[in-house]
């Protein structure tokens, strides 16, 4: 008799949606998703929803999905998880990193010995491992992904840049755009054409 894995509720982010379902790990997560002969991941009970609003996707539910592995930017652990499933190491860095649509600051777990200008160098496998998360999109959407996470797994080839912050830096303020209203100048005159008038009757 097979045994039944365990499924763990997540949340994981691609550049157009929001997933939210159930991965059905195979041992240690890190160990699973990192699998150079699993290119592809089944979600199951997953929701889907657009973040774009011209989306026509919109929202939708599927029994199981599967996505592959490098369209995933960030995946969120809901549930709890022990440290056979996840272990994090002991030390870690405040980073404040920025891929192509969304900042990510948090803590980020590393060996004793890592440079933080060598962390993602020096990674074993793709993802990354941060706790105390806090998220900002850099894009104008009609339904924001998660704007924290207890522990993100960050996929390492999603990262554009990243900073090194004091332990104490609060979270990337929202920042409103500033809407600008440029003024429409009235029609020019056309000499070779003049806009017909009416005749004003002889008093």
């Amino acid at each position: 008799m097979l045994q039944q894995r365990q499924r763990y509720r997540v949340e994981l982010l691609t550049t157009r949606y929001l997933m939210r379902g159930e991965m059905e790990p195979i041992g240690p997560i890190l160990v699973y998703l990192n699998d150079r002969d699993r290119a592809t991941i089944t979600f199951y009970n997953i929701e889907v929803i657009a973040l774009e609003a011209g989306n026509a996707m919109g929202r939708f539910r599927a029994d199981e999905l599967m996505i592959r592995r490098q369209h995933i930017i960030a995946l969120r652990l809901i549930d709890a998880v022990d440290s056979q499933v996840l272990a994090l190491m002991a030390r870690h860095i405040k980073l404040r990193v920025f891929t192509q649509g969304f900042v990510v600051q948090g803590d980020f777990h590393c060996g004793a010995d890592v440079r933080a200008q060598d962390l993602f160098d020096v990674i074993r496998g793709e993802w990354a491992t941060a706790t105390n998360v806090v998220l900002h999109s850099l894009m104008t959407l009609k339904r924001p992904p998660f704007d924290n996470a207890s522990v993100l797994l960050l996929r390492v080839g999603e990262i554009v840049s990243y900073q090194i912050l004091p332990e104490a830096t609060p979270p990337p303020a929202v920042v409103p755009v500033p809407q600008t209203v440029t003024p429409v100048a009235p029609p020019r005159a056309d000499p070779y054409h003049p806009t017909p008038t009416k005749p004003v009757p002889p008093k």
